[in-house]
């Protein structure tokens, strides 16, 4: 899959330092230039030099529109929800919770789940760990909270994680990639196809090769 061809990609590296509101006036229009893109690019990837330093120094990446860059979650963000996930999910730990589904209020939205399973020959879903963000109107403050759906397996009454997760809200994949990093099997789910094809690159990119891409 071809995003960004070679005109487009060697305008980026050319002028990813200048300020993109000049480039967009004074910039020839040259046979094959997406310039739309090209200009993406270049503001994606000074954003992502403070915010994802370590995309930023990875060679290949693309970027969304501006919208997109602004609201994905930090380098250092993504990197403290993946310690959380792996310290919850450390080898040989146990799940135990039990979350209602019918008692979560419409203010808890889910960060991120990962799938788990109490057989390691199974690829089904045994039970599903979420962590949730409130965003109550009677709060001044965002809380976070997490559990687990489980199953009701007659074999075992607990379930030991497997190295599987899916990101049921992919966006540009920042969370997604560092919280792969940690498993064997890496779903990422999202409804917008542009970011899709995004995700589907810059996993490849970033060198997750147990990512799977669901649109």
């Amino acid at each position: 899959m071809t995003i960004m061809n070679d005109e487009t990609r060697e305008f980026v590296a050319m002028h990813r330092n200048e300020d993109v509101r000049e480039l967009a006036l004074k910039a020839k229009r040259v046979e094959g230039l997406d310039l739309p893109l090209a200009l993406d690019q270049i503001a994606g990837w000074q954003i992502a030099r403070k915010k994802l330093p370590q995309w930023a120094s990875c060679e290949g990446i693309v970027y969304p529109p501006h919208i997109s860059m602004e609201q994905c979650s930090s380098q250092f963000t993504a990197q403290y929800k993946s310690e959380i996930a792996q310290t919850l999910l450390a080898p040989a730990a146990t799940v135990r919770a039990r979350v209602s589904d019918s008692g979560e209020s419409d203010n808890w939205n889910a960060l991120f789940a990962v799938c788990m399973t109490d057989s390691a020959e199974s690829d089904n879903c045994g039970s599903l760990f979420v962590v949730w963000l409130s965003d109550s109107p009677e709060s001044d403050t965002q809380e976070m909270k997490m559990g687990a759906w489980m199953s009701d397996s007659p074999e075992s009454d607990t379930l030991v994680a497997k190295r599987a997760m899916v990101d049921l809200t992919g966006g540009f994949g920042v969370d997604f990639s560092y919280l792969a990093r940690g498993f064997s099997q890496a779903t990422y789910v999202e409804r917008q196809r542009h970011l899709c094809d995004l995700a589907e690159h810059n996993m490849a990119a970033l060198g997750l090769d147990q990512a799977r891409i669901v649109c």
